[in-house]
């Protein structure tokens, strides 16, 4: 584990363990939902052309199946710090404050999915009182919302855990005289 240096690891690091597995599992299922959607659309194309019969609620199913693709995999690219990042004033600083600023930023990023995912979570409940559907299959909106609360505990969880856990100094950040 990355969080200590002595073989037992940390109740941090068991966490961070605990949570990488989750998050490889969530990436797979929004990769899974990637290629529904795409087998999904071929068919439509050839049930349309072919046969002259769409498929009945593709729309909204597609519509519904875009909520888990964008959103399961956010903290999995988190931990591989894989989102695309504006480094033009953190190159230019030393390692230092280069840990400073990320710190800072992970902070204001954390304050602001904490914020989301409770926002997203009342969003849900609502949904599941007024029990909305979708407009041509009946599909119940609350499904797919409720994907929402889930994955930004998830990089809730994530953000946190950079925040506490001591930064792991990088090949760049050595001082060479």
């Amino acid at each position: 584990m990355t969080g200590s240096t002595d073989a037992t690891p940390t109740v941090l690091d068991r966490i961070d363990f605990g949570l990488r597995r989750v998050e490889r599992w969530t990436a797979l299922i929004a990769g899974a939902f990637v290629m529904v959607i795409t087998a999904f659309g071929v068919a439509e194309v050839v049930m349309r052309k072919l046969f002259n019969a769409p498929i009945f609620g593709q729309i909204d199913f597609v519509a519904q199946s875009m909520v888990p693709v964008a959103l399961l995999g956010m903290a999995y690219c988190q931990n591989l710090a894989g989102n695309v990042r504006m480094t033009l004033v953190i190159d230019r600083v030393g390692p230092q404050a280069r840990r400073a600023l990320e710190l800072f930023a992970t902070l204001i990023a954390l304050i602001l999915i904490a914020y989301v995912t409770y926002a997203s979570f009342t969003q849900t409940e609502k949904l599941v009182s007024l029990g909305g559907t979708t407009p041509t299959a009946k599909l119940p909106l609350w499904i797919p919302s409720a994907v929402a609360p889930i994955a930004l505990v998830l990089l809730t969880l994530r953000l946190a855990i950079q925040l506490v856990r001591p930064p792991v100094p990088q090949a760049d950040d050595a001082i060479i005289e």
